[in-house]
C-alpha cells in the first residue's frame, strides 16, 4: 500500500515525459529493482540543513545499502551535468534562499550509460523548517524513485537552464572520472567560497492559545482561556513580535465577613516581544503588553439581614503585564509555559458602605503574579 501511494504522489511531482517516451521506456523498466547506489548532496551552509541529508537517506535505506551523504559550500555544474561512470541516482539539493530550494537528479542506468535528468523547484512558506525538511525528503525520494523508473524527466537544456540561474562554481579542472570528493577538494582548493550573504527578516503570522492563572490576594484566583495573534520578524536566532491577547475569566466566587461575591469578565492586551533560541528547538521569549480588564462582579449572598447587597456592576481596570516564557518546538508547534506579572493602575477596595464611613473587607493586590501554558503555531 505505502509503495502505491508514494508512486502515485512522485507521478504527480512535475510534468512526465512525453506518452510514447514513457510507455517505450516503461516497457523496459517494468519490474525494475532499486538503484544500486545513491548520492545525495546538500548544497549551501546554515543549521537549518544540518538534519537534512540524514533524513533524505532515511528514505532510501530501504531499498539500497549503497547510501552516501555529503554536504558542501557550492554548487559545482560539471558534476551534475558529466557525473562520471557509476550506475545509480544521484540528487543534489540547493538551498538558494530562505524562500527557494533547487533540487537537481541525475540518473544513470548502468555505467556509461547517458545520463538523465531532473530538475524541481520547492517554494518554502515557512523557511526550511522541520515539517518543511521532512516533505522536501519525501518529494525527493518520490521524484528520485520517478526518474530511476522512467515515469519523469527532464530535458538537458532546462537542467542547464536552472544551473545557469543558481551560484555556480566554474568548470572543473579535474577529469570526468575522477572521485567525487577529490574533485570537489580540487575546486575548493583553487578558489575560496564566496561570501555569505546576510541573512535577511522572515515575517510570519503565528497564532496561540493558552490557559492563563493570576493570583490577585484576597479577591481570588483569576483563571480561563486566552488566544494570541502575532505577526513575527524572524532573523536567525532572533524573532520580534507585535500582537494583541485576549482572554476570558471564570466565574470566580468570593466569600468575605458574611459577603458572597461573584467575579468573571474578559482581559483585552496589545504589546511587544523578543525572543532568542538559544538550541535548534527551544527558545526564551519576552513580552510587554499594556491592556484592560473587564470585571463583571456582583453580590451573590448577604449573611447579614441588615445589610441591602448592589446591583452587579462592570469594572474596568488599566494595566501592564510582562510575561517571560520558555518554548520547545516540535513539527512545527511551540509549547510554552511561562510566568506573568500583572500591575494594575488601579487600587480597587469591596466592603460594606455604612453612614458613618465604610468597611473594606476585601482589597485586591494591585501588582498580581500568574502563570500560564499554551502552544502557538
Amino acid at each position: 500500500m505505502r509503495a502505491f501511494v508514494l508512486g502515485l504522489a512522485a507521478a504527480l511531482c512535475v510534468a512526465p515525459r512525453s506518452a510514447a517516451a514513457q510507455a517505450a521506456y516503461a516497457a523496459d523498466t517494468s519490474g525494475r529493482a532499486a538503484p544500486p547506489s545513491v548520492e545525495i548532496h546538500v548544497v549551501g551552509e546554515g543549521p537549518e540543513l544540518d538534519e537534512l541529508p540524514a533524513s533524505i537517506a532515511s528514505w532510501f535505506r530501504g531499498s539500497t545499502s549503497a547510501v552516501k551523504v555529503e554536504r558542501s559550500a557550492v554548487l559545482v555544474p560539471d558534476l551534475i551535468l558529466n557525473p562520471g561512470p557509476r550506475a545509480g541516482v544521484r540528487i543534489w539539493i540547493a538551498l538558494e534562499s530562505p524562500e527557494l530550494v533547487r533540487v537537481f537528479y541525475v540518473v544513470e542506468d548502468s555505467p556509461g550509460a547517458p545520463p538523465r535528468y531532473l530538475v524541481e523547484e520547492t517554494l518554502l512558506a515557512r523557511g526550511l523548517d522541520r515539517v518543511e525538511a521532512e516533505q522536501l525528503a519525501q518529494t525527493a525520494y518520490l521524484s528520485a524513485t520517478a526518474l530511476w523508473e522512467g515515469r519523469l524527466e527532464s530535458a538537458r537544456s532546462e537542467l542547464e537552464a536552472k544551473l545557469s540561474a543558481a551560484v555556480l562554481m566554474p568548470p572543473l579542472p579535474a577529469p570526468i572520472d575522477a572521485p567525487l570528493v577529490q574533485r570537489t577538494e580540487a575546486v575548493s582548493s583553487a578558489r575560496p567560497a564566496p561570501a555569505r550573504e546576510p541573512p535577511s527578516w522572515r515575517r510570519r503570522l503565528r497564532l496561540g492559545a493558552a490557559y492563563a492563572l493570576r493570583f490577585r490576594g484576597t479577591q481570588g484566583l483569576a483563571q480561563g482561556p486566552e488566544a494570541r495573534a502575532a505577526e513575527t520578524w524572524r532573523r536567525e536566532s532572533l524573532e520580534l513580535s507585535g500582537g494583541l491577547r485576549a482572554g476570558l475569566w471564570l466565574p470566580e466566587q468570593v466569600n468575605a465577613d458574611g459577603l458572597e461575591l461573584s467575579f468573571a469578565g474578559s482581559t483585552w492586551n496589545g504589546g511587544i516581544g523578543a525572543g532568542f533560541a538559544f538550541a535548534k528547538a527551544a527558545a526564551l521569549a519576552l513580552d510587554l503588553e499594556s491592556g484592560v480588564d473587564v470585571i463583571q462582579r456582583h453580590t451573590v449572598r448577604v449573611s447579614d439581614g441588615t445589610l441591602r447587597a448592589d446591583g452587579g456592576r462592570v469594572e474596568l481596570s488599566p494595566n501592564t503585564s510582562v510575561t517571560l516564557g520558555a518554548s520547545v518546538e516540535h513539527a512545527g508547534i511551540a509549547f510554552l509555559l511561562a510566568v506573568r506579572m500583572t500591575v494594575q493602575w488601579q487600587r480597587f477596595r469591596y466592603g460594606i458602605a455604612e453612614r458613618d464611613g465604610a468597611t473594606v473587607i476585601l482589597t485586591p493586590w494591585q501588582v498580581q503574579p500568574g502563570l500560564c501554558g499554551g502552544a502557538q503555531w
